[in-house]
């Protein structure tokens, strides 16, 4: 026998998926002119940066017009008012404008300003440093290219976090939401477990697989997860507090489901009942027991009779006898009555179990 509980129902979905870059982690490395580069520093994908790198030089006849005109307002700066006047009519009234909007002066760097501040001269090769840490995901920088400030030169992903893209199959997908728990492994590394949470559910099913994609979030300190990596997850779907039987004790009879109610005295009732998810070893229940109810947990001998089940209108009564050599041997007799129609005869029917 068993008994139906109200308890807090969780369940486990099991998925695969591959590792790969977290997004919001991804740095491009671009330039705001053209220009030609020169030297190259940073020379090899997956090559770790640090915020503040060489990665090339490049030389721009823009950015060294840019340059000397930041050295000239910064000559004029401590000039007499008449003189900045003066001085400011020689500058190019659309630079000064974006310039003064930029905060990047123009797309001069920082380290280059202060140079031009302590030395007064402007360098025929301009260097561009990372503008974040990480490893280099993507390199198009080489020397002797030409490039245009649309070229995408380097690419660089802080792998500290990562995210796992799962397949979910399409019935799994009502019982996870954003921030559900959830764990991973992977063949590399046996029998170690790694933690995250759902990041985000993807509103498209594929229509070959029947899947939808689930985007994880995983800590990544010790870079353990490589992109490209396969894995496999487990998701750990919460459903609040349930009615919860054993699925041992659901009949699955054509479209229904029906349980059999302990009544006391030897008598069972079969009961037709809704069924939510499937909670682990039970199932929830929507709709047809109460908290507390008992139940038969072992149907099968219903299907060995041969007697159809005719709906919820009926009750059986069970006698138990022992064998000789101790083991219990149940046989049932069963008395199926007319309860929902007055008036009608009841029928009588006895029935054996092994």
């Amino acid at each position: 026998m068993g008994r139906v509980e109200r308890k807090m129902v969780g369940d486990e979905i099991r998925a695969t998926g591959n590792v790969a870059v977290d997004e919001t982690k991804l740095a491009y490395v671009q330039v705001r002119y053209s220009g030609y580069i020169q030297k190259v520093f940073a020379d090899a994908t997956y090559q770790y940066l640090r915020k503040g790198q060489p990665l090339f030089t490049i030389y721009s006849p823009t950015s060294r017009r840019r340059s000397a005109n930041i050295w000239s307002r910064n000559r004029t700066s401590n000039a007499s008012p008449v003189a900045q006047c003066r001085a400011s009519r020689k500058v190019q009234p659309r630079f000064w404008t974006r310039l003064l909007n930029d905060s990047s002066n123009g797309g001069v760097p920082p380290h280059e300003i202060a140079r031009l501040e302590s030395t007064g001269q402007v360098q025929q090769e301009l260097q561009v440093d990372s503008p974040v840490s990480g490893y280099i995901t993507e390199r198009n920088a080489l020397a002797n290219l030409t490039v245009q400030p649309e070229t995408r030169l380097y690419s660089v992903a802080d792998l500290s976090t990562v995210w796992i893209f799962a397949e979910v199959f399409q019935n799994d997908l009502g019982r996870i939401k954003v921030g559900d728990r959830a764990t991973l492994t992977v063949d590399t590394y046996p029998g170690r477990n790694f933690e995250g949470r759902v990041n985000f559910i993807y509103p498209q099913v594929d229509m070959t697989t029947r899947t939808a994609r689930v985007r994880l979030i995983f800590p990544n300190p010790r870079l353990k997860l490589t992109p490209g990596m396969f894995v496999n997850a487990v998701l750990q779907a919460r459903a609040g507090t349930q009615l919860v039987i054993p699925a041992s004790g659901v009949l699955q009879s054509g479209t229904r489901q029906v349980v059999f109610v302990n009544r006391g005295g030897g008598y069972l009732e079969p009961r037709e009942v809704e069924l939510g998810a499937r909670a682990g070893e039970g199932f929830i229940i929507s709709k047809g027991l109460k908290e507390g109810e008992e139940i038969v947990t072992s149907a099968n001998f219903l299907i060995d009779s041969g007697k159809p089940v005719t709906g919820s209108s009926g009750v059986i009564h069970a006698t138990t006898t022992r064998r000789s050599n101790g083991r219990r041997d149940e046989r049932a007799t069963g008395e199926r009555q007319a309860l929902d129609r007055p008036g009608s005869s009841a029928q009588r029917q006895q029935t054996s179990f092994e």
